[in-house]
């Protein structure tokens, strides 16, 4: 009988072995460069510069905080509070992925912050196996990654943007960003409402907010900044500059006069729970294609706006089960003026993440006199609009109905200026409407 030796080449190719796994967390990791983005890059664009889809097989993205869906990426430091990343790959195969973060300033600018000193645990974190569909073709793998976790935790507060990318090839899929606040101070808030005077009678909205100050916070008045954000769309976030610290405990500030917001911005709804079946907005289904194709009734302007109370962030709900399917869904826009056929159109919704994509421009049809496109969606609910790009900058008003009723809801996140670390930390994140 043969006897099994140990050498101490075994024993060394054991111990490597094992620490793979540990080595591939823990060691720095430098992704390969991105191929170009879906997301264009264009001004005024609903989301930061830095949040960008890479690759044309992810859907569905949607997060989810404390299991509440349509919920703000908002983490509480030091907090019980857990944030989950939910998507889709559109493929049957499946694939390890990393997720790996970075410190940013309320700008969108990377801080000059270590690793080490915004989080502890592994840099980098991995997503195993997706699960497989139960639904007909198009196939497609749902993932999901929940932090902070027992190998992930926060040290510091701030803007954060969380990078997915394929553990195979380092190629960068998507990327996402999220908060961390401290939750110190308090901030009152309302909104004062009045009509413009220009010939179209938009609603307009003034947020006016106090911030009751925390103890201990040195020189308030040189080291404070104070944003407003409208319906969770961070890319358009503006800094309150009419700032007042007259009272000793707390700063008063709000936006300059000639910088409102549009009170009565417009999103379309569109209800998609069975994709097989008719519904009132479909004009028409075809269930046995692969995927199965809706025409929904045309949307017209003035005559098609959503009478909603929620904000579009509250509107989108992706059905993530695995029996749900996708559809190819066609839209049909008739705009109220004679537009040239050469004008950047485009759709945009939950369904998106509200990025400006390529593949979401709307093309005129001269036979039905109507801008058609067209949309891959998950079963759910989701919030929509059409959107004019001129010059590099996204008009997202231009196509409204006027006069909507749709809920604008409004953001407003303190930031203090660390003089020792010199980056910003966010105190506050308060909600309202």
């Amino acid at each position: 009988m043969k006897r099994f030796r140990i050498t101490p080449l075994f024993l060394v190719c054991l111990f490597v072995g094992s620490c793979t796994l540990g080595d591939t967390l823990r060691q720095p990791h430098t992704p390969l460069p991105a191929p170009e983005p879906l997301t264009l890059r264009i001004d005024h664009a609903f989301y930061p510069r830095v949040e960008k889809t890479f690759s044309d097989r992810v859907y569905s993205v949607e997060w989810f905080r404390n299991g509440k869906p349509g919920a703000l990426p908002v983490l509480r430091l030091k907090s019980n509070d857990v944030l989950e990343l939910k998507f889709d790959l559109l493929e049957f195969e499946s694939r390890d992925l990393r997720v790996r973060f970075e410190h940013y300033e309320p700008d969108w600018t990377l801080s000059n912050q270590p690793e080490t000193f915004f989080m502890e645990g592994y840099p980098v974190q991995l997503i195993r196996v997706g699960q497989v569909s139960r639904a007909l073709r198009p196939s497609y793998r749902s993932y999901s990654f929940r932090f902070p976790n027992p190998d992930l935790k926060f040290r510091i507060s701030g803007n954060y943007l969380l990078t997915v990318e394929d553990g195979d090839t380092g190629l960068i899929l998507f990327t996402k960003v999220f908060f961390v606040t401290e939750n110190v101070g308090e901030v009152i808030s309302s909104v004062e409402k009045r009509m413009s005077r220009d010939d179209r009678l938009r609603r307009r909205d003034y947020p006016v907010s106090r911030y009751l100050l925390p103890e201990d916070l040195e020189n308030p008045q040189f080291n404070l900044k104070f944003f407003y954000v409208q319906n969770g769309f961070w890319g358009q976030a503006a800094e309150a500059e009419e700032l007042d610290f007259s009272m000793e405990e707390e700063v008063q500030f709000e936006m300059r006069q000639e910088q409102p917001f549009v009170g009565d911005m417009e999103f379309l709804r569109l209800p998609l729970s069975d994709v097989t079946i008719q519904s009132a907005v479909f004009a028409e289904v075809e269930p046995a294609d692969e995927p199965p194709k809706i025409a929904l009734f045309d949307d017209v302007q003035g005559f098609s706006a959503s009478l909603s109370q929620n904000s579009p962030s509250r509107m989108s709900k992706v059905r993530h089960h695995p029996d749900s399917r996708y559809a190819e869904v066609f839209f049909r826009f008739d705009p109220e003026a004679e537009l040239p056929p050469d004008t950047n159109i485009f759709l945009t919704g939950g369904f998106s993440n509200w990025q400006i994509q390529e593949r979401y421009r709307m093309e005129y049809d001269a036979g039905r006199d109507r801008w058609v496109g067209s949309a891959v969606m998950k079963e759910g609910e989701y919030a929509y609009k059409y959107v004019l790009v001129e010059n590099g900058r996204m008009n997202d008003t231009a196509l409204d109905d006027l006069f909507s009723r749709t809920q604008q809801e409004y953001h407003a996140l303190v930031y203090f200026r660390d003089p020792d670390r010199f980056y910003h930390r966010l105190l506050q994140v308060h909600s309202f409407r």
